[in-house]
C-alpha cells in the first residue's frame, strides 16, 4: 500500500514575512470577507502586492496560508497529486487543492459538520 503523505497545519501557518505596509483598505476588506463567509478573487498585475498582502493577513490572524503558482508552468499534478519517490518508496503527495480541503476540515473539525451548515445554510435544520 502506498503511503499518503500527511498535511501537518502547522507547516502552512507563517512565521515570518518580508516586511508590509498595508495599503487602502484592503486588510479590512478581507476581514469581511472571512467574517461573512464570502470567497474573495484578487487580480491584478505581476508585482503588486496581492501574494503578500494575503500573507500578511493570514499572518497577523495565524491563518494557515498554501500558495499557488497559476502560472503556464504550473502543471495539473501541482494542483492535485502526484506520485513521488523518496528513497527507494513511492509516496502520494497532495497537491496544493486537496491539501486545502485538508487543512480546512481539520480546522473545522473541534466545530462539528453543524458548524458549516449554520454558517453558510443558516435556514438549514
Amino acid at each position: 500500500m502506498i503511503e499518503i503523505l500527511p498535511v501537518e497545519v502547522e507547516n502552512y501557518i507563517l512565521k515570518e514575512i518580508p516586511p508590509y505596509v498595508p495599503q487602502g483598505r484592503g486588510l479590512e476588506i478581507y476581514e469581511a470577507h472571512l467574517d461573512n463567509g464570502i470567497p474573495i478573487l484578487i487580480k491584478g498585475p505581476k508585482g503588486v502586492g496581492k501574494t503578500l498582502s494575503v500573507a500578511y493577513f493570514a499572518y497577523t490572524r495565524n491563518i494557515p496560508i498554501i500558495q499557488s503558482d497559476l502560472s503556464e508552468q504550473t502543471r495539473r499534478y501541482d494542483l492535485l497529486s502526484r506520485f513521488i519517490l523518496i528513497g527507494d518508496e513511492v509516496k502520494f503527495l497532495l497537491g496544493d487543492m486537496p491539501r486545502a480541503i485538508e487543512i480546512a476540515s481539520e480546522l473545522l473539525r473541534p466545530y462539528g459538520r453543524s458548524f458549516y451548515l449554520q454558517r453558510h445554510w443558516p435556514h438549514h435544520r
